[in-house]
């Protein structure tokens, strides 16, 4: 019975539409189970985007496990082509130095044949995962430029500050027992002599610690 190990990986926004790590694993070992092989480890990656190998430590941690001999992997499973890579590139690099140890990659829901028509069908899913993964980046930096060009900070609002809602529209408030401290280190900064560090000793000065309840930082 040949050996193959299972990866299977979930982001923060992957968790939210159920794509969850007992889910695939559960995937993987069904077709595992069906094709006769033995699975000898699972690697689970967690929160962990698939734009680059060296992002991912747990898979870095499987490619040093089939490439000892030792185990002898004959497979890897997937639960998707994209649980394995959003970059096509990289993707299939990593696939070709695997396939040169014996080692293939295959998918537990999508077609995997080791044929000509496989072989395609892998690369075209892997560039519709990066393509995915395009989309939606695009998509991400013009919701911030909306943010922005409506006056509203999407992030965290920083230190002395508070988001807001007025007649439906977002925005950001000072808050007003910061004011004394940040008003005049802004047009301290501006004008360009202190450092971070002089900078923080004035908010310290002014009563930041004791407002915020630590101490302000060149960091």
């Amino acid at each position: 019975m040949p050996n193959a190990v299972i990866y299977v990986r979930v982001s923060t926004e992957d968790q939210v539409k159920n794509f969850s790590l007992e889910s695939q694993e559960k995937y993987c070992r069904d077709h595992a189970a069906k094709l006769g092989l033995k699975v000898v480890k699972v690697f689970r990656e967690e929160g962990a985007s698939a734009k680059t190998v060296n992002g991912r430590p747990v898979l870095l941690e499987l490619l040093s496990f089939c490439f000892d001999k030792k185990n002898d992997i004959a497979k890897v499973i997937v639960y998707k082509y994209d649980r394995w890579s959003r970059n096509t590139g990289e993707g299939l690099e990593v696939m070709k130095y695997l396939s040169q140890k014996g080692i293939e990659v295959i998918s537990a829901t999508e077609p995997s044949e080791n044929n000509a028509m496989g072989k395609a069908i892998r690369g075209m899913m892997l560039i519709w995962a990066e393509l995915d993964n395009n989309i939606r980046s695009e998509r991400t930096i013009s919701g911030m430029k909306t943010a922005f060009e409506n006056g509203h900070w999407p992030w965290q609002a920083p230190i002395g500050y508070r988001h807001t809602t007025v007649n439906g529209k977002k925005g950001m408030i000072l808050i007003e027992g910061y004011r004394p401290i940040l008003a005049p280190l802004f047009e301290e900064a501006a004008t360009g002599i202190y450092i971070k560090k002089e900078l923080a000793a004035k908010m310290n000065k002014r009563g930041f610690e004791k407002l915020s309840g630590r101490p302000a930082t060149e960091k």
